[in-house]
């Protein structure tokens, strides 16, 4: 068997997780937390994608805007496809 017959690696459910709040964390300096709420692995092989789905929680910018804003004014709804052969971001999107 040669090596273009194998199966590739992929990287976990915990790895691709990982990913997005990294990606989150360099990408949006008012990042909190993350909760995500599913996540699912479609295809085979190089194209495998791992979809996550969640909210992300920003930082309140100031002690007014607590009183001021609605509770989830920073709050957004993602999802996120990672790719399971090499852990990059795929696409992205928030409600």
């Amino acid at each position: 068997m040669n090596d273009s017959d194998a199966t590739p690696e992929l990287i976990s459910e915990d790895d691709a997780r990982d990913q997005v709040e990294t990606y989150l964390k360099n990408r949006y300096h008012e990042f909190d937390k993350v909760k995500f709420a599913s996540c699912t692995l479609r295809g085979t092989g190089t194209d495998a994608i791992y979809t996550f789905r969640g909210t992300i929680i920003l930082k309140s910018r100031g002690t007014l805007e607590r009183f001021v804003a609605e509770k989830s004014a920073g709050k957004y709804q993602f999802e996120f496809e990672i790719s399971a052969a090499d852990g990059h971001v795929i696409n992205y999107v928030f409600t």
